[in-house]
Formats: structure tokens, C-alpha cells, sequence
């Protein structure tokens, strides 16, 4: 057994107070005293002192024949000052990492074969109300984050932002292009975007090249639909004798038949059946390219 001394340092070559200076696997040690020197004894040369302080990166030393061992400890990067790649397309530190966050993926977007964003988005986030205004082909949706803020329809609205831009309307965006959609739901989103996020933030990123063999994408789908019902029509003959009361010529009175060439009194096409006859069938094909190169995308 033989006595090993020294000092411990910190980065500024500054003395080290308190640093435990123990022997591995050999239980409790000693610490360094207000100027950062110590003195232990160790069994053998093939004893390992190991030096640990809070915030300074533990760093062990192997004895051998020495008997003064001088060491520097190096900071450690504190948990909170680590930086974190979060999923709603921002770089932020832990200690700002305090938001509700709802994320949806392409693989779940994909699975739900979305015709618009809205479908894309719908019972995918929890809080996050997806309402369809009209069954008109190409109405627009309406989205709510935890409920009304205001009596204001417009003050309830989510800030939209699409590859960092802001927009007021998403629906021109294919849900087939998506890479993810990140929702934000309190208030800590008005730290990053301010007053226009109070009803929430919806972020979506959209898909981009990727290094790779080209890859192509077809989405099929097909559409069916019935009209429910169709207003009751008159005929030709029903007209023509529907006109013939106006004009007076049925009570014997006298009166004038007019336009009796006008189609409407000489034909039955039913204009209903002709306009959405075919409202049942309609093909959709959606063809999409991911071009890809070799190396290093900037």
C-alpha cells in the first residue's frame, strides 16, 4: 500500500473543492479540500482512482508506480442546455420543451386513403375537433383545438404553417405530399408564434427528395354515389295541359296558347338523370414522383 497525492482542477485550471476521489470498486473515498488537493492510499499499483464532481465528466486514472497524480475535469453539458430535435420541425432545448404536442406521420395518413386534409387529420390528434361543413364536392372543413376560445367563429381558427410559411388555407395541400402534421395545443405555442396561435398551431411538413432509387406512387380510388331523391317532375302532355288552363281554352274561354314549339312542351327528357346520372362513377387517379440523387441533400 502507498500513498498517491495531487490536485484537481477544473477546465480554467481553477482549483476543485469537494471532488470525491474514491477507489474503484472499493467503496467510499476521500474529498479535495478549498485548494483542490487530496491524498488517499491505494492497495496497489493496479488500483483505479476515480474522480467525480456535479456538472464535471467523471474521469478515472490507473495508479501504477505514480504517487502524485495531478487531474483536470472537464464541464458537462447540463441536461437542459442539450439540445432536441422535436417533432414539430423546431430546435429547441429541454428547459423549452413544456407544450402539448399531437403528431401524425405519413404511414397514418396513408392508412386512412384522405381525400382532403381535413380526412388526413380526422380522430387522429386527441382535443382536436375535425368538423366537415358541407357534403359538397369540395367543401372546406372546420378545425377546433380544445374547444371555442371566443364567440368569434374567425378567433377559433388554428394557425396554419406548411413548411414554415404561414397560410389561412390549407386545402389546396394533396394529403398524399404530407411527411407529418404536428398539432399544437396550449399556450406554449404562443412563445414561438404569438397571438395568432392562441386557438392552436397546426404544423405540416410535406415530403422531399431522399437520397435512393426513384420511387413512384399511384393511388387508386373510386367513388360511388346515388342521389337520395329527385324532384317530382310534369311531362310534356302534363305541361302542355297546364297551359292550356292558363290560356283559358279548357272553361270554354276564350285565350291564347303560346310558344308551342318550346321543347319542354313536345318532349321528356328527364334533365335530372341527364345532369347526375352519372354522379355514381367516378375514377380518381393520383400519380405521384419522388425524384432521389446520389449524396448529400442540402
Amino acid at each position: 500500500m502507498h500513498r498517491v497525492a495531487g490536485t484537481v482542477l477544473d477546465s480554467k485550471s481553477l482549483p476543485l473543492a469537494g471532488v470525491t476521489v474514491s477507489i474503484k470498486g472499493g467503496g467510499a473515498g476521500i474529498t479535495t479540500d478549498s485548494s483542490g488537493r487530496y491524498a488517499i492510499d491505494v492497495p496497489s499499483s493496479a488500483s483505479v482512482l476515480v474522480f467525480s464532481y456535479v456538472g464535471y465528466v467523471t474521469k478515472e486514472e490507473k495508479v501504477g508506480n505514480s504517487q502524485t497524480i495531478n487531474i483536470t475535469l472537464v464541464n458537462k453539458v447540463n441536461d437542459l442546455d442539450e439540445v432536441v430535435v422535436v417533432g414539430y420541425g423546431q430546435t429547441q432545448k429541454k428547459s423549452n420543451l413544456t407544450g402539448s404536442i399531437s403528431s401524425v406521420n405519413s404511414k397514418q395518413i396513408q392508412e386512412r386513403q384522405p381525400i382532403n386534409i381535413y380526412d388526413a387529420l380526422q380522430g387522429q390528434a386527441a382535443g382536436v375537433l375535425i368538423m366537415n361543413d358541407s357534403g359538397e364536392p369540395g367543401a372546406e372543413g372546420s378545425v377546433t383545438i380544445r374547444g371555442n376560445n371566443t364567440f368569434a367563429a374567425e378567433g377559433n381558427k388554428p394557425l396554419w404553417i406548411i413548411d414554415g410559411v404561414l397560410t389561412d388555407n390549407p386545402n389546396a395541400i394533396n394529403p398524399n405530399d404530407i411527411e407529418r402534421i404536428e398539432v399544437l395545443k396550449d399556450a406554449a405555442s404562443a412563445s414561438i408564434y404569438g397571438a395568432r396561435s392562441a386557438a392552436g398551431v397546426i404544423l405540416i411538413t410535406t415530403k422531399r427528395g431522399k437520397e435512393g432509387k426513384t420511387k413512384f406512387d399511384l393511388q387508386y380510388s373510386k367513388i360511388f354515389g346515388e342521389l337520395a331523391h329527385k324532384l317530382q317532375v310534369a311531362n310534356a302532355a302534363e305541361l302542355r295541359y297546364y297551359r292550356k288552363i292558363q290560356a283559358g281554352t279548357i272553361n270554354g274561354t276564350q285565350g291564347t296558347f303560346t310558344d308551342s314549339l318550346n321543347p319542354s312542351f313536345n318532349s321528356d327528357n328527364d334533365l335530372q338523370d341527364l345532369l347526375l346520372g352519372n354522379l355514381g362513377n367516378r375514377d380518381d387517379i393520383k400519380i405521384g414522383i419522388l425524384l432521389t440523387c446520389k449524396g448529400k441533400i442540402g
